[in-house]
């Protein structure tokens, strides 16, 4: 599922869900896995979930979860499967200039080489 089903009031040109949305989020979000049939399908197994930005992490991790203080660590989550939090990549290209674009890139990267390394 992706934030963009949902709706949001446009603040300042950042997206801002309330707390009727994100536990709506949270909702939708475990109907969808448990109609496929959980996280263990018959092709695939999962072994990590990568949450990008506040939504997804609020959602799957409830409401006090913050990704600027969480992010890039694989830890345990309410559903049972190791996951690891990062920036929603559309933040990075907020980034008021190149030097800061750039860092947040960085971090970005260093998270997902984060969640490769996992097994």
């Amino acid at each position: 599922m992706a934030a963009s089903d949902i709706r949001h009031k446009a603040t300042s040109g950042r997206r801002q869900y309330g707390a009727d949305r994100m536990s709506g989020t949270r909702r939708d979000f475990l109907l969808q896995v448990s109609a496929a049939g959980g996280y263990r399908a018959t092709y695939l197994t999962m072994q990590a979930m990568g949450l990008l930005g506040a939504t997804a992490a609020q959602a799957v991790m409830g409401p006090a979860f913050r990704v600027s203080k969480q992010r890039g660590e694989i830890m345990p989550s309410p559903l049972g499967i190791p996951v690891l939090a990062t920036v929603h990549p559309s933040s990075i290209l907020r980034a008021t200039d190149d030097a800061s674009r750039e860092s947040a890139m960085d971090s970005f990267i260093a998270d997902l080489k984060v969640a490769a390394a996992y097994r």
